[in-house]
């Protein structure tokens, strides 16, 4: 939609939500937990494969290493089985709630508002602000405005917390990102 220009920018937006997931994220979804982690165990879990391979795909991407073809297809198809899989993951977790729990609580809603208008406003905000050239500005602002990712409710799964909740929060704030999306589209296309 915004040519290589803007798939670079969503590419390093994606790198640092990765990175953040899947290092201050584990720390905060494990923060207050009940068993208590040492220094060397925080260490451990902040370079877990993930943040790893994201450091070394953002390397061979700055290097302009070329991958030859055959590493580059099995990484090609394991990357396309990831979908499907969390998908299947995620239907198994919402197979056993029902949808007038999930859209009877409020919480869930106030979840779904934030991260979908609230964040996204603040987003552009600050872009705005701090005078960002206009497709980092539309880039990040639609990146806060999209709906939680699968990886919430598998870090729950790993760390023991509220796997529903998490599921519940990527099933409605996709279904309510048909419409926010095309909302922010409009307005992003407005404003700059």
């Amino acid at each position: 939609a915004f040519g290589a220009e803007g798939l670079f920018f969503m590419i390093l937006g994606g790198l640092m939500i990765n990175l953040h997931n899947f290092s201050l994220g584990t720390m905060t979804i494990n923060y207050g937990g009940d068993v208590k982690i040492s220094a060397k165990e925080r260490l451990k879990r902040f370079l877990n494969m993930p943040v790893i391979a994201s450091i070394v795909g953002f390397s061979i991407f700055l290097a302009e290493v070329q991958i030859p073809e055959a590493p580059l297809s099995i990484i090609s198809m394991l990357g396309n089985v990831t979908i499907p899989l969390s998908m299947i993951f995620l239907g198994i977790q919402l197979a056993d709630g029902n949808f007038r729990e999930m859209a009877g609580k409020k919480s869930n809603f106030i979840i779904v508002l934030f991260r979908l208008a609230i964040i996204p406003a603040i987003t552009f905000l600050i872009c705005s602000l701090i005078g960002f050239d206009t497709i980092v500005t539309v880039i990040l602002t639609l990146t806060a405005g999209m709906p939680v990712a699968i990886t919430a409710p598998i870090l729950a799964q790993e760390y023991g917390r509220n796997v529903k909740l998490g599921s519940q929060c990527v099933f409605l704030t996709t279904l309510f990102s048909l419409v926010s999306l095309p909302i922010l589209l409009w307005f992003l296309n407005m404003a700059v």
